[in-house]
């Protein structure tokens, strides 16, 4: 009898727990998207104004992992 309530507790889904890989896997794609964006952004600003001197890119780099930081900060600080 002990067995078949710990197996009944075992397959019941968890709706907390599904909000969570939700939550975060969309945080997840949000990131990389901004990310690569700014890359690609920095990438052909780079090669628009600067062909052999990449300054841009880089900077473009670090803007976007700054942003990516604050708005993780924004989102997981605050509470939903």
């Amino acid at each position: 009898m002990a067995r078949n309530q710990k197996d009944s507790h075992s397959s019941r889904p968890n709706p907390d727990r599904d909000n969570a890989y939700a939550k975060f896997s969309g945080l997840a794609i949000e990131v990389a998207s901004f990310n690569l964006l700014c890359i690609w952004g920095g990438y052909k600003l780079s090669q628009l104004y600067s062909p052999k001197s990449h300054w841009i890119l880089i900077l473009s780099v670090f803007l976007g992992m700054a942003g990516t930081i604050w708005y993780l900060f924004k989102r997981l600080i605050n509470k939903d």
